[in-house]
């Protein structure tokens, strides 16, 4: 954290402005915020170069480490943006805007975009469509992905239940995905629940579990989405279950 690197920063100067800094501030309390338009400008002046410092500090620490890791917008901020990448990854791609993409590919001349077309897309709120859905091209992997013809598949699944991910592997990722060995498999349950309340199907049941709700589904234009008051005690008396 770079507040971490400052605070043990051993240069004289820097500990200087901090401590003429916690004088100054001291100072102001004591005078009930009335302080001159010198010391206001003395003031703005530390804390320019304080943060001048702290940019450098940051640099240079960035430049001795073999990873670094950010947020994409921190990226471009503060000593970051000075310094220039071998390689920069960027994960869960298929949920960045484009534009947001481009800020963390611009400190490196070689990029690695990580994400899956088929998840969550961007929320792009200034964008409309028939289907409520963002554009093909919103995000910076399916901009990538579509445009180019460079794509390396992850087929092995090291997560979840045989069963969980068995559901997607049939219907959305046609049949491409391979469970790891290490993935658990198999379950004992009792399948004669058809009396049994749906809260307590699911909490006894198998990995996966089907509840049908018959509730009818209304868009709701604060929120841009589809709300269905149902299903949403139906989840609660279920979470209270589990």
């Amino acid at each position: 954290m770079l507040s971490k690197v400052v605070e043990e920063n051993d240069d004289a100067t820097v500990q200087q402005l901090l401590n003429r800094v916690d004088e100054l501030k001291a100072e102001i309390n004591k005078q009930g915020g009335r302080e001159s338009t010198n010391e206001q400008g003395e003031l703005a002046e530390l804390r320019r170069k304080i943060r001048e410092f702290q940019e450098q500090a940051e640099a240079e620490s960035i430049k001795d480490v073999d990873i670094t890791g950010a947020t994409i917008i921190r990226s471009q901020l503060s000593g970051l943006a000075q310094v220039q990448f071998d390689t920069v990854i960027i994960d869960e791609a298929s949920q960045i805007p484009v534009p947001l993409g481009i800020l963390g590919m611009v400190n490196a001349k070689k990029w690695v975009v990580v994400g899956d077309h088929n998840q969550l897309q961007p929320v792009l709120k200034t964008i409309k469509t028939k289907s409520g859905s963002p554009p093909a091209n919103a995000s910076l992997f399916s901009f990538l992905r579509n445009r180019y013809d460079i794509e390396r598949w992850l087929e092995y699944h090291y997560r979840s239940h045989e069963d969980i991910i068995g559901f997607a592997k049939s219907h959305i990722y046609d049949d491409r995905i391979t469970v790891a060995d290490l993935c658990p498999r198999g379950v004992d349950w009792d399948p004669e629940v058809d009396d049994m309340p749906a809260a307590s199907a699911v909490a006894e049941g198998p990995p996966v579990t089907f509840v049908d709700v018959n509730g009818e589904q209304t868009w709701r234009q604060r929120y841009g989405a589809a709300v269905n008051d149902d299903e949403v005690e139906v989840v609660g008396s279920i979470v209270q279950a589990l």
